[in-house]
């Protein structure tokens, strides 16, 4: 048996500014989140989709050669 998604979930602290807390209020206020927590995990996984197409060597281990 697979174990859930909350089962691999945790807790951390972040400190943001006032106008990033809100722009989380604005995303709740449409209805399409849930919590301030979904809001953060949306917006943790589009910036790995864009760092994977804008920085697609930074994703592997990084290697001790550069190519020049």
């Amino acid at each position: 048996m697979v174990p859930s998604d909350m089962a691999l979930r945790e807790t951390i602290t972040v400190s943001i500014t006032p106008e990033l807390k809100a722009f989380i209020k604005e995303r709740l206020a449409t209805g399409r989140y849930g919590s301030a927590s979904e809001v953060v995990r949306a917006s943790l996984r589009a910036l790995e989709r864009f760092e994977a197409t804008t920085y697609p060597k930074a994703r592997g281990p990084r290697s001790s050669t550069t190519d020049v």
